[in-house]
């Protein structure tokens, strides 16, 4: 029995081995066979291979197939190439309506392919030379001072960032930080403000890195800087409120003119000047706008554009070749009728602003009357994520642009996109900064989760700190982080005020201080204080407290 199981398990083996045999030697045939006509197709013929007939890529199908089968083989792949041209043809084309709404389609055009250094499309009037950017309008970065004038070496090093960034132009909004001269002017700006020659170096650092600069005046709204002062208080709209100047004060026009006068003066050559024109809260409140307005049988918006049409057409007329520029928010409510009428569009270019997560508040009929009243438009907003509301994937590589803004701002990881994240190690100008307020962030979550422990709330109420009444070991759990966040926080405002003082002035560093950090100082403070208190008690009355007295033998 022993050899007939041996004599029959050999026969299995050898019929199995002949069997893997057949298989490999079909395999290698089939392999030989691809690499051929990989070999003739090559790198280059790739792209080419699906508009390839089957029978001459396959030499031998003639000799696997009838000519019958061949015939209808090749009717089915033409129909089938057909549909599937035909449908990326169809897409290609959506797709450019998607992206371009103004895209037309020219019936005299050919579809044309990728060649030499340009990526021409159906419609020959979109050419897109290779490499460069999708938009080739202008790029502003909005530098509001304030009160908090950067310093001059500063600029140096973060106009050729901007520049590397892509940005083409500043608009800078001085306020009390432009050297306003003269009897009528000279009290405005603050005691910190740019001289004259400060101007003329920023403007020529701008101009050694590409960068155009555009003014920007507030001659309406936001007029706090100049309305705060006793000497402009009657040139309010609302006495009690100094953010608007009234348009029909005496004064006002001669004021407004005189600052833009001195403002393009130290700008030669700008071609635009920003006047502001945003958030007119109060209008048409004081008797003065009252009389204008029954005078001339205005209502209050032919008020507010006539102000504006005043404003713009001084700049056109006395300043040739600059252009004004006007936040729009004020013009979104008017209709088109009101706008036309005023005439605004002639003297104005609005810059559509909005800062909202959802940009859809801007309806498509605002953006309608828009191209229909103003012959350009800018658009001033915060970038959301998005590029197209069409899109459920953005055109936006997830993982190249993070890693080119973090070689741009010489950073030696990816660059956190959410605060508490992670430190950001950069080396930017300013770096330093945003390094500290990050940690300030991270010191503040420390704090305030420490603030919301149960412990923190069940044994350290104001009753209990005016008591003195506590567990010293409650006491003593809830503030264990305590003494870690103060010293770090001490650490937190060293290096700030050392950052600051590479970008900023004095002045500005106290304040930013004072704003952020020392509320904080003082709510920890306090803790502590609160803490040594309770923990000095070693004996404590019997309840309640509130009727304790000096002759208490508890205490």
């Amino acid at each position: 029995m022993f050899r007939i199981g041996l004599r029959g398990r050999t026969q299995l083996t050898v019929i199995a081995m002949s069997i893997a045999t057949f298989i490999l030697i079909l395999y290698r045939m089939s392999s030989n066979d691809a690499s051929s006509h990989a070999a003739q197709i090559g790198d280059a013929g790739h792209n080419d291979l699906m508009s390839k007939k089957l029978q001459e890529i396959n030499e031998f199908s003639s000799m696997t197939q009838s000519a019958e089968q061949i015939a209808r083989q090749k009717s089915f792949e033409e129909r089938i190439m057909a549909d599937v041209h035909g449908k990326a043809n169809r897409d290609e084309k959506f797709g450019r309506r998607l992206m371009l709404p103004n895209y037309k389609n020219n019936a005299n055009s050919k579809e044309n392919h990728i060649s030499g250094d340009s990526v021409v499309r159906e419609d020959t009037r979109l050419i897109q030379p290779k490499g460069s950017p999708l938009f080739e309008g202008q790029r502003i970065v909005h530098l509001d001072l304030k009160g908090a004038p950067p310093r001059l070496s500063y600029y140096e090093e973060l106009f050729p960032l901007l520049r590397d960034l892509g940005t083409t132009g500043i608009l800078m909004e001085y306020e009390d930080m432009f050297p306003f001269t003269g009897p009528q002017l000279q009290d405005i700006p603050a005691f910190n403000a740019y001289s004259k020659s400060d101007i003329k170096q920023i403007l020529t650092l701008a101009y050694n890195n590409g960068l155009q600069v555009i003014p920007l005046i507030q001659t309406f709204g936001h007029l706090e800087y100049v309305l705060k002062l006793r000497k402009f208080a009657d040139m309010r709209e609302v006495p009690k409120y100094p953010q608007v100047i009234c348009p029909s004060h005496n004064s006002t026009f001669s004021m407004l003119t005189t600052m833009i006068d001195q403002v393009v003066e130290l700008h030669p050559g700008i071609k635009y000047l920003h006047i502001g024109c945003d958030e007119v809260y109060y209008l048409g409140d004081c008797v003065r706008c009252a009389m204008a307005m029954v005078d001339h049988k205005w209502s209050k918006t032919q008020l507010f554009l006539s102000h504006v049409v005043r404003m713009a057409k001084y700049i056109r007329q006395k300043h040739s070749g600059v252009i004004p520029l006007t936040w729009d928010d004020e013009f979104r409510d008017l209709t088109e009728t009101e706008l036309h009428e005023s005439n605004v569009a002639h003297w104005v270019e609005p810059v559509v602003w909005k800062y909202t997560p959802d940009v859809a508040i801007l309806t498509s009929e605002m953006w309608d009357k828009y191209s229909s009243v103003f012959p350009a438009v800018w658009i001033a907003s915060a970038f959301k994520g998005a590029t197209g509301p069409d899109k459920y994937v953005t055109d936006i590589n997830m993982v190249s642009v993070p890693m080119v803004v973090s070689q741009i701002l010489k950073c030696d990881v990816p660059v956190p996109m959410s605060p508490g994240m992670g430190r950001t190690r950069c080396a930017f100008p300013g770096a330093a900064i945003l390094d500290a307020a990050e940690r300030l962030y991270s010191v503040t979550l420390n704090v305030e989760r420490l603030l919301s422990d149960s412990t923190v709330k069940g044994w350290l109420t104001q009753y209990n700190i005016d008591h003195s009444f506590s567990s010293p070991s409650h006491v003593e759990h809830a503030t264990a982080e305590l003494d870690r966040c103060r010293m770090e926080l001490t650490y937190i405002e060293r290096d700030m005020k050392l950052a600051m003082a590479e970008v900023y002035d004095r002045h500005t560093a106290v304040e930013w201080v004072s704003t952020f950090i020392q509320p904080l100082t003082i709510r920890l403070q306090k803790l502590w204080e609160a803490k040594e208190k309770l923990l000095t008690k070693e004996y404590w009355p019997r309840r309640p407290l509130d009727m304790l007295n000096s002759n208490s033998q508890d205490l």
